[in-house]
């Protein structure tokens, strides 16, 4: 699980919007596990607050007009989703 997390932050890091590169260059993945159990987290650390702004679209600054939304997030999560839950089918069921 933790390869698909990288996976996903090296996904985010090539679909996302890039002006300067910084937003880009601010996606991280943390892993913790305990008892068992395994939490996967793929976050934006320098400037999250602009990722529903970008995933989503946004008021222009004069108020006219709308910028359409850029969607990167929604897709890598899916993949990321259907991939994970065959590597832990594949880790039930041993195939």
């Amino acid at each position: 699980l933790n390869s698909i997390g990288k996976q996903a932050v090296e996904k985010l890091k090539a679909d996302s919007p890039k002006r300067k590169g910084k937003y880009a260059r601010g996606w991280r993945l943390k892993t913790k596990s305990s008892g068992g159990e395994c939490e996967i987290t793929v976050y934006q650390s320098g400037t999250a607050q602009l990722t529903h702004l970008l995933e989503n679209g946004h008021k222009k600054r004069t108020r006219q007009g709308f910028v359409a939304g850029r969607p990167h997030i929604q897709p890598v999560q899916d993949w990321a989703e259907t991939e994970a839950q065959k590597a832990i089918e594949k880790a039930v069921h041993g195939k």
